[in-house]
């Protein structure tokens, strides 16, 4: 059992399941939770109106009477449910979990003694494994600061691009209704909004453990976004934010904004709408960058792309000899 400041078996902790058309996802969400001493943590689904599968009915037969369920009468979007879920907390302490990602074993274990270690906090963050949609592995979060644990001072130039995800982001229920919750302007980019505003507002302690795993596939929120490359858009409205509350910034702070939108570039070189889509974004980076060099790596990675095709449509399908019956040349 957790002890500490989340208090005696997660007695002072919410943990809130937003959720849509995913319940196929839930059961392992809701295994992730056990063994992990939060017996007496508020844990809570919270459905935003799904309409292809039953979440209740996965929580019905997994929740073992340990876990709630509330369906909103009407569909709020994203933004909306998550901030339903904030509303609904009834801790001091608030844990959204996605209906698809995970924790990792001790993930709340580790969450107390780094608040406990840092007890001015009213914000933790920790790090995150990236998996895919079967469970596996795929790589990990980045580095949130130097060490392995400290108090997170801010710094506007990390928050030029997210390096936090849902599953590692703990928060206090009045921190963050103090800074307004999730904007509803933002959809894509409202978590990473909201943990810029409460890291520049409040203490804020890190870990550079991974505590969480967020699934990221073709199917999910954030990859279709990425086909029309709407997330990016969205980050540079964030990120002209940042830069305008922090005027001596300059140009860095749009640096990694600049990467992001050349690696996403590069790797739907294969999709000739999605480049162009990533060249407007290139197009609208404020001037002084060196973008004139990204879209040279763009272009390569197109012309790699279809160059690869040309080759194939050339030799096709009949061209490769397949080898005798009994195997020998």
């Amino acid at each position: 059992m957790i002890r500490g400041p989340l208090g005696a078996g997660g007695a002072d902790l919410s943990i809130m399941i937003p959720t849509y058309n995913c319940a196929h996802y839930l059961e392992h969400t809701l295994a992730s939770l056990a063994d992990q001493g939060i017996e007496q943590a508020q844990v809570e689904v919270v459905d935003d109106c799904s309409t292809d599968d039953d979440p209740e009915g996965v929580v019905r037969q997994l929740g073992q009477g340990r876990v709630s369920f509330h369906r909103q009468p009407v569909n709020l979007g994203l933004v909306g449910n998550f901030n339903s879920c904030i509303g609904r907390a009834e801790r001091r302490w608030v844990h959204l979990l996605h209906g698809d990602d995970l924790v990792l074993p001790g993930a709340y274990a580790s969450f107390a003694e780094l608040i406990s270690r840092h007890p001015d906090s009213r914000v933790a963050f920790g790090r995150c494994v990236i998996i895919g949609e079967d469970g596996l592995w795929d790589t990990i979060s980045e580095v949130l600061a130097p060490g392995l644990e400290g108090e997170l001072v801010y710094d506007p130039y990390r928050w030029g691009n997210n390096a936090v995800r849902f599953p590692s982001a703990l928060f206090r229920r009045d921190a963050a209704i103090a800074v307004g919750a999730f904007d509803d302007r933002y959809a894509h980019a409202a978590d990473w909004h909201l943990w810029w505003r409460l890291a520049k507002r409040f203490p804020t302690a890190y870990t550079n453990l991974c505590l969480g795993a967020y699934r990221r596939f073709p199917g999910n929120h954030s990859a279709t976004l990425v086909r029309t490359a709407s997330d990016l858009r969205e980050d540079l409205r964030l990120v002209r934010e940042i830069a305008r509350a922090e005027p001596d910034a300059g140009l860095r702070l749009f640096e990694p904004l600049l990467g992001l939108v050349t690696g996403q570039a590069c790797e739907n070189a294969h999709d000739s709408a999605t480049m162009l889509a990533h060249l407007r974004i290139l197009a609208a980076l404020p001037s002084g960058l060196p973008k004139a060099s990204r879209v040279a790596l763009m272009a390569l990675a197109w012309a790699k792309v279809r160059l690869a095709k040309a080759e194939h449509r050339r030799l096709g399908p009949d061209t490769r000899r397949s080898p005798p019956a009994d195997g020998r040349e």
